[in-house]
């Protein structure tokens, strides 16, 4: 299988291909939460004990996370499925999520206008932007090739890349969407002040969505390319220490998984009280799905064993049968 031989060899290259950071918040401090992601590849995942962010340290290097986003694999190892399925099958699944909460969550601060300059960062299949096309020109920008392809059949202005081809419009934008993409960021502040730049000054708005540990702490919620990990308290405490200024904060999403806020440009505000216990916070959720999931998982394991034992593997496997057959009805 497609995953079998990529996490064999990511897993020998981890170091090669990673780098040691320090905390957003300058602290060096920090305790090691999981060391491999959900697709079992090899990963270190830390929270920082001054500002309680998760983040990855050592973190994947730039020039590794570009490669993987534009060759278009991460969509076939995130599945599983060949390369050959990747353009069809899995952006048609795409195109069956939920794409419209940012333009629900936005309209109501443009009212009518259709003169807008709208850019998504990591724009995907694009269908988040495709909502805004009577509010005015649309722009979008992502690694993928198929993204591509996809935004100049839509007549969306596109650039393949990352933050840096923002320049290469040459607009200033009123409205600057990142959905699932800020978790990603290798060099968090830098791209985020480079993002800055092409804001309209006059009540230009960025959305901003995530997932959301408050919501779900397990390890789906951690994988290779997902560099940052926030609760509600240090997205909006990481986004306000780079003056972007939550207007507007909520949940979205199967089961209320994401969270978003709309922000401004503003001065920022002391709002370090908001993470002093998020350390703590976290150390006992963790502990929490520590003890929950191992301790779920061996009594399973253990009560399977001693069943097996009792009654037959043979027996074992037909009642097994039998159950799941009965399920299904």
């Amino acid at each position: 299988m497609i995953l079998d031989v990529y996490r064999a060899k990511f897993n020998k290259d981890f170091y090669l291909n990673t780098e040691y950071k320090n905390c957003l918040c300058g602290s060096f401090s920090s305790k090691k939460l999981f060391g491999y992601d959900r697709y079992l590849l090899k990963t270190s995942v830390v929270v920082c004990k001054n500002c309680g962010l998760i983040f990855c340290n050592p973190m994947v290097k730039k020039s590794f996370i570009e490669n993987f986003y534009s060759s278009d694999f991460y969509r076939a190892l995130y599945n599983n499925v060949s390369l050959e399925e990747t353009n069809t099958n899995i952006f048609e699944d795409e195109d069956k999520e939920d794409s419209s909460n940012a333009y629900f969550s936005l309209k109501k601060y443009f009212l009518d206008r259709k003169d807008l300059n709208i850019l998504e960062i990591g724009s995907g299949n694009n269908l988040i932007l495709n909502h805004f096309k009577k509010m005015g020109k649309l722009f979008a920008i992502d690694f993928s090739n198929e993204s591509k392809k996809r935004a100049l059949n839509m007549g969306i202005s596109f650039q393949q890349g990352g933050v840096d081809k923002i320049e290469k419009f040459d607009e200033k934008f009123d409205i600057i969407i990142l959905s699932h993409v800020i978790e990603h960021f290798i060099n968090f502040d830098e791209d985020i002040l480079e993002i800055k730049k092409f804001i309209k000054k006059d009540n230009a708005l960025l959305y901003i969505e995530v997932p959301s540990l408050d919501a779900k702490y397990n390890l789906d919620q951690f994988q290779i390319a997902h560099n940052y990990h926030f609760t509600k308290n240090t997205f909006l405490f990481h986004l306000n220490r780079l003056s972007l200024i939550c207007i507007e904060y909520g949940v979205t999403g199967g089961g209320k998984i994401n969270q978003w806020g709309i922000f401004k440009i503003g001065s920022r505000v002391d709002i370090k009280e908001k993470v002093n216990y998020e350390y703590q916070k976290i150390i006992k959720i963790h502990k929490k799905f520590f003890y929950d999931f191992y301790g779920t998982y061996l009594v399973k394991l253990y009560l399977n064993l001693i069943i097996k034992k009792i009654i037959g593997r043979k027996l074992t496997q037909v009642i097994k049968i039998f159950l799941s057959k009965v399920r299904k009805h």
